[in-house]
C-alpha cells in the first residue's frame, strides 16, 4: 500500500504545485474562466508557503491544502479561509517535490 505524506510547503515546491493546479483546474472542472495558464508561479503575495501543506505520494506532490486570511481587509484579519486541491490523478503530475 502506498502512503501519502503531508508536510509543510517550501518555496522549491512552486513548480510542482502549479502543475497540480493545471491538472485540477480546467474548463472541464467547472471553472472555464480560471486563467491558470498565464501564471508562471503558484506562490503569490497572498499565497505563500507558510500557510500551505502538501500531500506527497511516491515523491510527487499530488495535492495541497492552505489556510490564509479570507480578506485583505484589516477588520477581517481574524477570518480565515481553508481551501485545497487533490485532483485525483496523481500520475498526471509531472514535477517531483522540491523541483
Amino acid at each position: 500500500m502506498t502512503t501519502v505524506t503531508v508536510r509543510a510547503a517550501v518555496t522549491a515546491d512552486d513548480t510542482a504545485l502549479l502543475a497540480v493546479e493545471r491538472v485540477g483546474w480546467t474548463a472541464g472542472s467547472g471553472f472555464p474562466s480560471y486563467d491558470h495558464l498565464t501564471r508562471e508561479s503558484f506562490f503569490t503575495e497572498r499565497r505563500r508557503p507558510s500557510g500551505l501543506l502538501v500531500a506527497v505520494l511516491d515523491g510527487r506532490i499530488v495535492g495541497y491544502v492552505m489556510v490564509r486570511p479570507k480578506s485583505a481587509i484589516k477588520e477581517a484579519v481574524h477570518v480565515l479561509a481553508m481551501s485545497g486541491l487533490l485532483p485525483g490523478r496523481p500520475q498526471a503530475q509531472p514535477a517531483r517535490a522540491g523541483q
